[in-house]
């Protein structure tokens, strides 16, 4: 969310950061069965995980920067934690680890269609 791919392959814009109710409403908007990727599926754009730079093919993702604290994006699977909070999973594509934080922080979005979570 928030950027395109020109024609030419480039990539314009900044990537929006918004909290996970937000970005859930903004793929709903879309329309077109856009939907949030879950973790799994998000992993599987990983090329190198656990390298100290960003872990995405740039001839598909092109123009991938660090967005101050990595390159997180949202997925739509909740974490499975042992506390009693409501957190989903995200994935930093600045090296490939997955974590989880809480819905209202704000991180990146990659929408998709079609595919396993629906």
């Amino acid at each position: 969310m928030g950027t395109t791919v020109t024609a030419s392959g480039q990539c314009q814009g900044v990537p929006a950061l918004l909290s996970l109710p937000d970005a859930g409403k903004a793929a709903a908007s879309a329309g077109q069965g856009w939907r949030l990727p879950t973790a799994q599926e998000l992993l599987t754009l990983v090329t190198a995980p656990g390298c100290p730079a960003p872990t995405l093919d740039a001839a598909v993702f092109p123009g991938l920067a660090d967005l101050g604290d990595g390159i997180p994006y949202w997925s739509d699977t909740p974490a499975d934690l042992p506390v009693p909070m409501r957190m989903h999973y995200y994935v930093d594509f600045a090296d490939g680890r997955v974590d989880a934080h809480t819905l209202g922080f704000p991180l990146a979005v990659r929408l998709v269609r079609g595919g396993a979570g629906q």
